[in-house]
C-alpha cells in the first residue's frame, strides 16, 4: 500500500514538471533526436583522416626537443641538488674514514672533538658550491624540490584552460619563452635564494607546458599509433641523454645553461607546428582547419582530388554542427569534468592515480643519490629500463589486441608493489646481493612511466575534446600535489625505516583495486569530440526536464509499436 502511494506521488510530481515544461513552451524547441539513445549515424570523425605521414614525423622531431627541455627542468635536481657524501673528517689527533652513514658518524665525533668533514662529489651540485652537507644539504634539496613542484602545480592548474581557449601551440610557445629566460638567469644566480626564485618562476611555465605538450601529441596521432609513439617519445630515452649532459657539464651552472640552449632550439622549431585540427574545429575555425588538413596531406604525399573532396565535405558537415550548436556555445571549466557520474569517476580516479604515480616516482628519484652506484649510471640505467618497457608496451599494444590501457596499468602497478616489497623486506632481512635492491628501486621508478603513459592515453580517449585539456590539468594538479610532498617522504624514516615503503605499497594497492572498478578499456576507441547530452547530466533542472521528455518520447515510441 505504501509503495503504491509513493509511486502515485512520484507520478504526480512528474506530471507537474511536465506541465511546467509545456507552460514554458519548452516542447516547441524539443528535438527527439537529441535525447534518443543508440541512434545509428554515419558522421565522419577527424580520426578517419589521421595517419602517420611526413608532417607528423616532423612534429615528433620537434616534440623531442620540447620533451627534453621539459624533462631536464623537472629532473634537474637529481644532479643540481645532489647531496654530497661525507667520506671522512680531519680530527684534532687523527683522521677518520667513513664507508657508510657518514653524517651520523661525523655528528658523533663532533660531540667530542672538532672534526673537519671530507666531502666527495659525483657532480658539483649547488650544495657542493656553497659547501653544504648532511642536514643542511638535505634541507636545500627539499626546499628547492618543494618550490619547483608547487610552482608546477600552479602552472598546470591554468595550462589546460589557457590551451583550450588560446591554442595548444600558442600556450607552449609563450611558456617556452619564459622557461628559457628563467633557466638562463638561474645559471647566473649568486645565492641559493636567488636560484630558488628563478626556478620557482620558471617552474610555473614548466607546469603550464607539461599539461599541454602530451595532449598536443595525442591530438596529432592516429589512434593505432598513440601508445607505441608515446612510449618511444617519452622521458625514458631523455634520462639517458640528460645523464650524459650532466656527466660532461660537471656542474649545475653549465647544465642549466645547456638546458636553456635546448629550449631556444625548441622555441625556433615550434613555429613550424600548426594548431591541431581538432582544436581548430572545436573553436569554429573551420577555414584554418581545412587548410591544415590539406597542408598535412600534401606533406604526406596523399592529397588527391578524392581526398580533397572528402576534406571539404567533412568541414561542411562540421560547419552545420557549428551553426546548430552556436546558440548553445559556452566556455568549459573544471565543473564540466563532473557533469555525469562516469566523468566524475574518471576524473577522480585519474587524479588519484596521478598523485600515486608522481608521489612514488619523485620520492625515489629525489633519493637516487642514496642508491648504490654512480648517480650518472643509475640515471642512465633508469632511462634504459624505462625505455625497454616503453618499447615493449608499444609493441604489445600494437600487435596484441587484449593488451590495452588497463592491462598496461595493472602490470605496471603490480610490478611497483612487488619491487617495493623487495626493498621493504631488505630492511628486515638484508640481502647479500645489494644490486637486487638497487635494480628493484630502478624498476619501481621505471614502472611509474608506464602508469603515466597508460593513464594519459586512456584519459585522452575517455574525455571529449572540449574538456580534454581541462581533464589533463585537473589530474596534473594531483600529480603536482604528489610531487610536492614526495621529497619529504623519506623524512619518515626517522620514525621507522620501513614507513616510506609501507605508505607507497598501500597507495599502490588502492590504485590497482580502483581501476578495475571505475575505468573501462578504451583501446581502439575514437576520440570523443562532444560532451554527453544534457539529459545525461547529474545536475540542473533543465536536465530533469530533458530526462522526462526522453521518457515520454520512449513511451510514445514503444507504445505505438504495441498498438
Amino acid at each position: 500500500m505504501n509503495i503504491k502511494k509513493e509511486n502515485d506521488k512520484e507520478d504526480n510530481e512528474n506530471v507537474e514538471v511536465f506541465d511546467e515544461i509545456l507552460d514554458k513552451s519548452f516542447i516547441e524547441s524539443y528535438d527527439p533526436s537529441i535525447i534518443v539513445e543508440n541512434q545509428v549515424t554515419t558522421e565522419t570523425n577527424y580520426g578517419d583522416f589521421q595517419h602517420l605521414g611526413c608532417y607528423i614525423i616532423c612534429v615528433l622531431i620537434i616534440y623531442e626537443f620540447l620533451l627534453l627541455l621539459l624533462m631536464g627542468n623537472i629532473t634537474f635536481l637529481i644532479f643540481g641538488a645532489a647531496v654530497p657524501n661525507v667520506i671522512g673528517c680531519i680530527g684534532e689527533n687523527k683522521n677518520y674514514t667513513f664507508t657508510e652513514n657518514g653524517c651520523i658518524k661525523l655528528y658523533e665525533i663532533q660531540k667530542n672533538e672538532s672534526c673537519i668533514p671530507i666531502i666527495e662529489n659525483q657532480f658539483e651540485s649547488i650544495q657542493s658550491e656553497y659547501n653544504l652537507y648532511c642536514k643542511e644539504a638535505e634541507n636545500v634539496k627539499q626546499t628547492s624540490a618543494f618550490l619547483q613542484m608547487f610552482a608546477m602545480m600552479i602552472g598546470a592548474t591554468f595550462g589546460g584552460q589557457l590551451s583550450d581557449n588560446f591554442g595548444r601551440v600558442k600556450t607552449i610557445k609563450y611558456s617556452l619563452f619564459f622557461i628559457i629566460i628563467c633557466c638562463f638567469l638561474s645559471s647566473y644566480a649568486t645565492t641559493i635564494e636567488v636560484f630558488n626564485i628563478y626556478r620557482f618562476l620558471g617552474s610555473i611555465f614548466v607546469g603550464t607546458k607539461s599539461s599541454v605538450l602530451h595532449v598536443l601529441l595525442l591530438e596529432y596521432l592516429p589512434k593505432q599509433h598513440r601508445v607505441w609513439v608515446s612510449t618511444i617519445f617519452s622521458f625514458s630515452p631523455n634520462y639517458i641523454i640528460f645523464s650524459f649532459m650532466a656527466y660532461y657539464t660537471k656542474n649545475w651552472r653549465d647544465l642549466m645553461f645547456v638546458i636553456s640552449f635546448i629550449g631556444l632550439i625548441g622555441l625556433i622549431l615550434i613555429n613550424f607546428v600548426k594548431e591541431p585540427v581538432r582544436w581548430l574545429i572545436q573553436k569554429g575555425k573551420l577555414s584554418k582547419a581545412r587548410q591544415s588538413m590539406i597542408f598535412i596531406e600534401k606533406w604526406s604525399g596523399k592529397l588527391t582530388d578524392n581526398m580533397e573532396k572528402k576534406i571539404f565535405d567533412y568541414i561542411e558537415e562540421e560547419s552545420f554542427k557549428q551553426e546548430e550548436s552556436q546558440r548553445r556555445k559556452k566556455s568549459y571549466t573544471f565543473k564540466h569534468l563532473f557533469v555525469t557520474w562516469k566523468l566524475t569517476s574518471y576524473s577522480l580516479f585519474f587524479g588519484y592515480s596521478a598523485l600515486v604515480g608522481c608521489f612514488i616516482n619523485y620520492a625515489l628519484i629525489f633519493n637516487l643519490e642514496k642508491v648504490s652506484g654512480s648517480i650518472f649510471m643509475n640515471t642512465a640505467y633508469l632511462g634504459l629500463i624505462r625505455w625497454f618497457f616503453n618499447i615493449s608496451v608499444g609493441i604489445l599494444d600494437y600487435y596484441v589486441k587484449w593488451f590495452g590501457r588497463k592491462t598496461c596499468h595493472t602490470l605496471a602497478m603490480v610490478t611497483i608493489i612487488l619491487t617495493l616489497s623487495i626493498v621493504l623486506l631488505n630492511i628486515y632481512f638484508p640481502l647479500q646481493q645489494q644490486y637486487i635492491v638497487r635494480f628493484a628501486t630502478l624498476f619501481a621508478i621505471s614502472m611509474c612511466s608506464q602508469i603515466f603513459i597508460a593513464n594519459s592515453v586512456a584519459q585522452t580517449e575517455l574525455f571529449p575534446t572540449s574538456i580534454r585539456n581541462i581533464a589533463v590539468s585537473f589530474q596534473a594538479v594531483f600529480a603536482r600535489l604528489g610531487s610536492i610532498v614526495a621529497p619529504f617522504l623519506f623524512g619518515f624514516q626517522s620514525y621507522s625505516l620501513t614507513l616510506p615503503y609501507l605508505i607507497m605499497v598501500t597507495m599502490s594497492i588502492v590504485d590497482l583495486t580502483t581501476i578495475w572498478i571505475l575505468i573501462p578499456e578504451t583501446k581502439g576507441d575514437k576520440l570523443k569530440d562532444h560532451l554527453p547530452n544534457k539529459d545525461e547530466w547529474i545536475f540542473g533542472k533543465k536536465n530533469r526536464e530533458l530526462k522526462l521528455l526522453k521518457k515520454v518520447e520512449l513511451e510514445k515510441k514503444y507504445g505505438s509499436r504495441c498498438n
